[in-house]
């Protein structure tokens, strides 16, 4: 059993009530009466499927099922795309039959896009346009679907919810079943089989990726017409897929996950605690990506986030082996390291990064400590915090956002970026004006202590200005 420590306030509690829950197990249970290959929910001794866990955040609800044991079907091999396909028009064709009403949600425009752009809204106050863009296109996005599609059955009706290769396992015998149907509503059933198109490298958009996944997606419709023929309009419809998923888990992650900012890991040897930040270009980063070992380590990946990397790195890190030494053994058995970015930061401060070949250019490559006693000394960059802290009186233990917003100041002035490091050194002086004045007094004093560029960007601050 591993022991891993996911962060807290990631999963998502309160999504769905005790009565869709119940909804989910019966709808299950009734495509296994109709023979659909499914993960089966299994009673408890009390002839009961739900199980009330008293977490400290509320009550939470567990359901234990088969375990499905196989491989994860491939879209690049055209016969598993076409078998996905076929599956996934027996699984609507049935839901058509099935006539039991179902407490679940719509997976309509208001819960795809609507929803989504007001939870996304307070996390983009300070870019306007940038909100305006998804706002626009959110808008047109609708008048697109209302204009191709209607709300009746066949084209809408009982749907999966989330459609993707990772739900679903072969059996050796070469039988397809789904499982993680969590996501599952009334919905359109273009949508519901366009996340499968979309879910392969959806990050991808060069045209070597497009012609794949057209490739597979032809082999994925022809499986699925088998079953129950798509019409022009729903093949028009499964095309918008890719942004209406994009701000679906956009509006997801800002709703029932914290916000992550940061780009690196802070040690506090001090305090003897570490931790670990995340920056994204996409907001559907979710809960797999941060994982913590309390006296152990802190272990991310991300790109294509595999949770591989921490139950074998805290393994790992227990035998003594080094961040390097690990992401050097794992790296070298994963046949996906390609795609995959990696770091990890051990109890004794010790860092080390991995990014694949195949990562986009926007991941970056960087790896260093923001603060501890591994940061490299550069004489003609700036200080490190414990440098930083000396010079000015040390920051309270208590304000580890303080620490951290100074870090990465400094980290982005390391990097070039003196206009949002700028920002940040603002932001933290005018709240604290003890801090600041300090730094001056200090930099007129023992310029040494600084480099020309802080020196320079201290001295430039307004003593009344607010943010």
């Amino acid at each position: 059993m591993w022991d891993v420590v996911r962060r807290p306030g990631d999963i998502m509690h309160g999504r769905h009530s005790r009565r869709e829950l119940e909804a989910e197990v019966g709808f299950l249970n009734d495509l296994l009466d109709q023979d659909i290959p499914v993960a089966a929910p299994i009673a408890n001794n009390a002839a009961a499927y739900l199980n009330e866990i008293d977490a400290p955040e509320g009550t939470r609800y567990a359901v234990l099922f088969d375990a499905i044991a196989g491989d994860e079907p491939q879209e690049t091999n055209l016969n598993h795309s076409r078998s996905f396909g076929q599956l996934a028009g027996r699984l609507h064709n049935c839901a058509d039959r099935l006539a039991r009403k179902y407490d679940r949600w719509h997976l309509d425009d208001r819960y795809l896009i609507e929803e989504p752009l007001n939870h996304i809204r307070p996390y983009l106050q300070h870019r306007e346009s940038d909100f305006e863009y998804l706002s626009a296109l959110g808008g047109e996005l609708m008048a697109k679907l209302h204009g191709l599609i209607s709300r009746q059955s066949p084209e809408y009706g009982l749907c999966h919810g989330d459609l993707h290769t990772g739900n679903a396992r072969f059996d050796e015998n070469g039988r397809l079943t789904l499982f993680d149907f969590d996501s599952c509503g009334y919905g359109w059933r273009a949508i519901d089989i366009g996340v499968y198109h979309v879910s392969y490298d959806w990050l991808d958009l060069s045209e070597k990726t497009r012609r794949e996944k057209a490739r597979f997606w032809e082999a994925f419709v022809e499986g699925y017409n088998t079953e129950r023929p798509l019409s022009s309009n729903e093949l028009a419809v499964a095309q918008l897929c890719l942004p209406i998923r994009h701000l679906e888990l956009m509006g997801l992650t800002m709703r029932y996950w914290s916000p992550q900012i940061g780009s690196s890991w802070i040690n506090d040897p001090e305090r003897r605690q570490i931790g670990g930040a995340m920056q994204t270009h996409n907001f559907a980063a979710c809960n797999g990506v941060i994982w913590v070992q309390p006296g152990v380590g802190v272990i991310a990946s991300q790109a294509e986030s595999d949770p591989f990397y921490a139950f074998a790195g805290f393994d790992m890190i227990r035998l003594g082996k080094t961040p390097a030494q690990i992401l050097d053994s794992l790296t070298r058995c994963d046949p996906d390291a390609r795609h995959n970015q990696v770091a990890i930061i051990d109890a004794q401060g010790n860092v080390a990064a991995y990014t694949g070949e195949n990562c986009i250019e926007e991941a970056g490559h960087h790896e260093e400590l923001l603060y501890g006693p591994n940061l490299p000394d550069d004489q003609t960059m700036a200080l490190s915090l414990a440098q930083f802290q000396e010079a000015i009186g040390r920051i309270p233990n208590e304000d580890s956002r303080l620490q951290y917003q100074c870090s990465y100041a400094l980290t982005l002035l390391q990097k070039g970026n003196r206009a949002e490091a700028l920002s940040i050194f603002r932001s933290v002086f005018a709240a604290n004006p003890t801090y600041r004045e300090a730094v001056k007094r200090v930099a007129r004093a023992e310029p040494d202590k600084f480099s020309p560029q802080l020196i320079e960007m201290v001295l430039s601050l307004r003593v009344n200005y607010v943010p």
